[in-house]
Formats: structure tokens, sequence, C-alpha cells
């Protein structure tokens, strides 16, 4: 076994990272994240983020660019005079659009393309679909051709397609199994439910040797797996013993 230091990782967590003989010191409110030296910077690299990455984007600019951003400027006069009841301005200075999901930070079209490619094409990403990545940003994010602009990143990614032709290159032929002996094979079934009987019996299980075509059929009251599983053992394996395989949908 080798000891490695939590700041030379980052799978372990903060308490592990600590040194458990410093003195305790209490943790300040006030800064919304614990960040260690050394540790932090490693989100940065190329084996988090990929390469060629832009930088992250951070609120601050957000906010900055939606002052210049032709919608915002516009949102901003409609939020004024309360014309846009979907759309807010929060304690930061920031527009909001409410939604079911959460309240979704308005993404000027300068920063579009970039929040895109982190969301996307980051190595912890790894390339989501449409619909897994439209729903991942619509908890945080919003601006009107989304949608659109999602679809239109996913169609022309390389990466993706080549693991979609993957995945068709490596999809086997249906492989036929038929039994070669006596009572190795079963095929089960379930039928009904029909008009119950005196007992309350609703449903026929029939099993049947693959091999020899030999059929039994046990009538159930419910189809639940335990009850299932106890009449092929009482109606079958403790006459005939338990088979190799069984075909059941």
């Amino acid at each position: 076994m080798q000891y490695k230091l939590g700041t030379s990782h980052h799978n372990p967590g903060f308490l592990s990272r600590t040194d458990n003989d410093a003195a305790v010191e209490d943790i300040n409110d006030d800064i919304p994240f614990l960040a260690l030296d050394e540790t932090a910077n490693g989100l940065l690299t190329g084996r988090y983020t990929g390469a060629n990455m832009p930088a992250p984007v951070e609120y601050d600019e957000i906010v900055e660019a939606q002052k210049t951003h032709d919608f915002c400027v516009e949102l901003a006069k409609r939020v004024a005079h309360e014309t846009a009841k979907a759309f807010f301005q929060n304690e930061s200075y920031g527009f909001c659009r409410r939604a079911p999901y959460g309240d979704q930070l308005v993404i000027p079209e300068s920063l579009h393309e970039r929040i895109i490619t982190l969301e996307h094409h980051a190595t912890v990403s790894a390339h989501p679909d449409m619909n897994r990545m439209y729903y991942a940003m619509r908890r945080r994010c919003f601006w009107p051709s989304m949608v659109t602009d999602i679809y239109n990143t996913i169609t022309k990614c390389t990466t993706c397609a080549q693991n979609r032709m993957s995945l068709r290159r490596h999809t086997s032929p249906l492989i036929l199994f038929p039994a070669t002996e006596p009572l190795t094979d079963l095929s089960v079934d379930i039928f009904g439910p029909i008009p119950a009987a005196k007992a309350g019996n609703r449903f026929i299980l029939v099993i049947t040797d693959r091999f020899s075509q030999m059929t039994k059929c046990v009538a159930l009251r419910r189809i639940t797996a335990i009850s299932v599983a106890s009449a092929i053992i009482d109606a079958w394996v403790a006459c005939y013993g338990p088979p190799d395989r069984i075909l059941s949908d």
C-alpha cells in the first residue's frame, strides 16, 4: 500500500485533506466554498477540462455582459415596467427567469458558445446527449435559442458521431440456442388474465420443455415473482430436477 497526500488528487473529501495535528479554527461563513492550495487549480488542467478549453464563466462576467446584450437591455426595461412576469432582477443584479425547475440566469449571446463548449466538450461532461445536456443546463441557464444551439452543437460534434457509429458496429446478431436434450431447457409464459375460477385463479403458468415439447400448466391467483418461482419449483423442479436454462419474456 502507498499513502498519497490528499492534496495530490481530488478524490478525497475536505476532511481527509486536513492536518489532524493542526489547531482547530472556525470556518469563515462569509466564504461560500472551501479551496485548498494546489487543489482547486487542478480543475483547470487538461485532464479535467480537455485540451484548448475556454476558461470557466464567472457570475460577474455574465452580469457585466447582460448590460450590453440587446435582449437583456430590452428585458431590463420590461422588468422595470413590470411587463415581463417571468423575469426578474435578483439581489446580485443579474436578470433571471422563473421556471418550474428553478430560477434560470439569462445568458448573453456573447457567452453562448463558451458555456455550451464547457457543458459538452469538457472531460468531466463526457459528451452528453441532447436531452441530458438540455435538462442539465435549463436548471441554471436560459436564452431563447438554447434548444437549437444545443442541437447544432451535438450534431456537429465529431466525437459524438464516432460514438454513435461505434455502437452500431458492435451490435451482435441474434444467436439461436436450440435445446439439445430433454429437461435442460424450459420455456415459461403466463396466460391471462381470464375469468376467475371458483378457487380465485385468474392466470395459467405454462411450462414447456423445449426439446420434447412436454408441457405443464399451473393455475395461479397472482403472478408475482415469488408465486411464479414457487410454482416452477413445485410443478417442475420437484418432479424432473432443476433445468439448465429458463427462457421467458
